[in-house]
């Protein structure tokens, strides 16, 4: 009996772990359609759901661009060390309630380095 048990705990980890490996392709895509669900949102929605905080914004002839930062992810291997921080561009257009993260709508992002940290 207690053989049968640990079998089906060791299968069932087995399948655990199977079923959390993913390509890099997927993760990707599984970022990238979490993203595309803040589409429509206004950015102060955004803010209230992921917890993240612009750092800066820039004018572009349809809006804004907000710029968010993630944290810094450190890696390393013999003799060669390497930092780097996600960038999201949240691209955004004035939906006319005023100049305040209410007043801006997500129209699109892009995102550079390891992004999968964000809370999205």
């Amino acid at each position: 009996m207690k053989h049968r048990g640990l079998g089906r705990i060791m299968s069932g980890t087995a399948l655990l772990a199977l079923a959390g490996c993913q390509t890099g392709a997927q993760i990707e895509e599984a970022q990238s359609a979490r993203l595309r669900a803040y589409h429509g949102q206004t950015v102060a929605a955004f803010n209230m759901e992921t917890g993240l905080v612009p750092v800066s914004f820039y004018p572009v002839a349809t809006g804004r661009v907000f710029v968010f930062e993630g944290p810094t992810v450190v890696t390393s291997a013999p003799g060669v060390s390497n930092a780097t921080a996600c960038r999201l561009l949240v691209e955004t257009i004035d939906n006319g309630h005023g100049a305040t993260a209410d007043g801006w709508t997500i129209v699109g992002s892009t995102r550079t380095g390891p992004c999968q940290l964000l809370p999205i």
